[in-house]
């Protein structure tokens, strides 16, 4: 019988404010988002409780917070099985969040330019086809107040 093989992770929380206090970690997945999810491993099961760690680099703008209107990219460096690797190599993975619950806004702005290009247009049309009776017009009104 073979158990699967279970890879440790140390991470030290708060450094460098606090610390380093190092714990080991055993790594649970990546979330929908882009998070690493680490799970603590206790040494000690009545003094230390269960701990889930999801850590990843922000990078990114948002307006206001990050609730409201955000386009982030939640990046992580991908682990690797061998420790040589680990430690030679970076490869990042992670996905992006998009959260723009004001986009309707957006398109009832949009009808409203198709609404003015249209009446534009029409303006147009109507500017073009009277321009020769304007034309002989202005001619008419030249010669009256000119002579």
């Amino acid at each position: 019988m073979r158990l699967p093989v279970v890879n440790h992770y140390v991470l030290a929380l708060g450094y460098p404010y606090e610390g380093p206090f190092y714990g080991v970690y055993t790594r649970e997945g990546v979330t929908e988002n882009g998070f690493l999810v680490f799970d603590y491993v206790s040494t000690d099961d009545d003094k230390v409780l269960s701990r889930r760690v999801l850590t990843a680099t922000r990078t990114g703008f948002y307006l206001k917070s990050e609730k409201t209107q955000a386009n982030i990219k939640n990046v992580h460096r991908k682990p690797f099985d061998d420790p040589l690797l680990g430690i030679s190599m970076w490869q990042w993975a992670g996905s992006s969040v998009i959260v723009n619950p004001w986009g309707w806004v957006r398109f009832v702005y949009f009808v409203f330019a198709v609404d003015v290009i249209l009446k534009l247009f029409v303006l147009m049309l109507v500017v073009f086809r009277n321009f020769p009776a304007w034309e002989t017009m202005g001619r008419r009104y030249l010669r009256v107040h000119l002579q």
